[in-house]
């Protein structure tokens, strides 16, 4: 299930006045928050996103990866949600990310990791939100389920955008996209020592951290 928050109507104000009659002594009341359901399926979900992941619809989106391998995207219609599974896995799904890295499509990109179709490994998909429907690519398969999804910022202007991914496998990936239909360049950044706990070694989420005097970022 996705629940978003929303402001009802009725605590929304709007003033007609000139500015000086708005301005006066004048006390809004703290809007009311209440919860909506926007999608309800058959599985929890892992991990939701907000972004601009349909370039035809105004405003942001939804998009949220479930243990059952759905990937839902849900839009916003005035006080109307309008929920669409994408794509369905096969196998539970946890990385998650809306951003424009792919220069051969318009606009952001949705990119979700998890295990691959059967259980087998791990997968990181492309999805492109278009008007004749998804269009799902498989950007890299391996050995291991795929926990979490990052965009990595360019270093320099004219730097392309590229993805950070960890696995369970104990690994940091990082995939450079190429020029359209050409397979992305996979680097492994970090490997965990191995061990004989399985859970050891098992890498989740990641983060970017600011350097604090102001350095490009950097790998």
């Amino acid at each position: 299930m996705i629940r978003a928050l929303r402001v009802p109507p009725a605590a929304r104000i709007a003033c007609a006045f000139s500015l000086a009659a708005c301005t006066a002594q004048f006390s809004a009341p703290e809007p009311r928050w209440e919860p909506i359901v926007v999608y309800e399926g058959d599985a929890p979900f892992e991990r939701v996103r907000a972004g601009d992941a349909d370039p035809a619809s105004p405003g942001l989106e939804l998009v949220g990866v479930d243990q059952g391998g759905s990937v839902v995207l849900v839009r916003f219609e005035g006080e109307r949600a309008r929920s669409e599974v994408l794509h369905r896995q096969g196998g539970e799904m946890t990385g998650l990310a809306i951003a424009d890295v792919d220069q051969s499509e318009l606009g952001a990109e949705i990119y979700a990791g998890g295990v691959d179709e059967g259980e087998k490994g791990g997968a990181v998909l492309q999805i492109v939100v278009t008007p004749a429907g998804p269009r799902v690519r498989r950007l890299w398969t391996g050995s291991a389920y795929v926990h979490a999804i990052e965009p990595v910022p360019p270093r320099a202007v004219g730097d392309p955008v590229k993805l950070l991914f960890t696995t369970y496998a104990g690994e940091v990936h990082l995939l450079t996209p190429s020029p359209a239909g050409a397979a992305w360049v996979d680097r492994v950044l970090h490997r965990e020592p191995a061990s004989a706990d399985p859970e050891a070694t098992k890498l989740k989420d990641a983060a970017f951290l600011a350097d604090p005097a102001g350095n490009p970022p950097h790998e």
